[in-house]
């Protein structure tokens, strides 16, 4: 299979396509398997919401088409319920409307990033993959790990599981540099691990003076780096990597979104 950037930006806007005309696919699609995947993406219901509904809209269409051994779950911080979220429910997706655990930190984060409410909204909405084991195991799920995508992702095949070594707690993939460990939009999480350091990382991000005024991946990067395993670059493939004949588990569309790429 040749994937070039053309090819999965016209998938995506298909797929924004069929959800903005109401287009359902199998709802039964992931209630089939006996060994199901749980898979979490979130956003801010604050931000940008016909841009990111999409983006998540998409990512949905694409993994019940090629990736059924899911079982999807949304975080939405802050919101209610809406259309979209019904949409999602109809579409087998498990929605959960939520607000960030550790939001207290963040009281005087707008003022200090000058008022930017824009910004704001989308970190939380990224922040929120810091709370994805405490929302699965309050919820009930039992499963050893789970999956975390940030939305502006495509799937292209199953995810396999797979084990970590028993010093992993999370791992993760590529940013720029292929075989790195540096994005955290893509995370495979080990929960009962997560659960047990979460109260140690969550002193560290404070010692750090961290409140949300900056994203947060690179003191997550900085502190997970003795307790990660490497994710393979197909978990987290970036189009502009541009590479042929490869196997993708998941496109991410790490900095410019597909609208703009195809606008300019």
């Amino acid at each position: 299979m040749i994937v070039r950037v053309w090819s999965s930006l016209t998938l995506f806007s298909y797929l924004c396509l069929l959800w903005s005309h109401g287009v359902q696919l199998d709802p039964t699609a992931w209630t089939n398997s006996s060994n199901l995947v749980p898979w979490f993406l979130a956003f801010s219901s604050t931000i940008n919401a016909a841009e990111y509904e999409a983006f998540a809209a998409a990512a949905i269409l694409s993994a019940k088409e090629n990736a059924a051994n899911l079982e999807p779950h949304l975080l939405y911080i802050d919101g209610a319920e809406s259309n979209f979220t019904q949409w999602c429910e109809e579409q087998g997706v498990v929605v959960h409307l939520h607000t960030l655990t550790f939001d207290s930190p963040f009281s005087n984060a707008a003022k200090m990033v000058g008022g930017n409410s824009m910004y704001y909204s989308m970190a939380k909405g990224a922040f929120a993959r810091l709370d994805v084991a405490h929302i699965y195991r309050a919820w009930g799920g039992q499963s050893e790990y789970v999956l975390y995508t940030d939305c502006d992702v495509l799937f292209f095949s199953n995810p396999v599981p797979f084990t970590m070594h028993k010093a992993s707690v999370v791992a993760i993939g590529p940013q720029h540099v292929r075989g790195t460990k540096t994005n955290t939009g893509v995370l495979w999480i080990h929960v009962d691990r997560w659960l047990a350091v979460w109260p140690t990382f969550r002193r560290y991000l404070i010692k750090q003076n961290w409140t949300g005024h900056s994203f947060e991946q690179e003191l997550f990067l900085d502190f997970f780096q003795p307790f990660s395993a490497q994710l393979d670059d197909a978990w987290n493939y970036k189009p502009y990597w541009q590479a042929v004949n490869e196997t993708i588990v998941i496109g991410h569309f790490h900095g410019p979104k597909p609208k703009r790429c195809l606008d300019e």
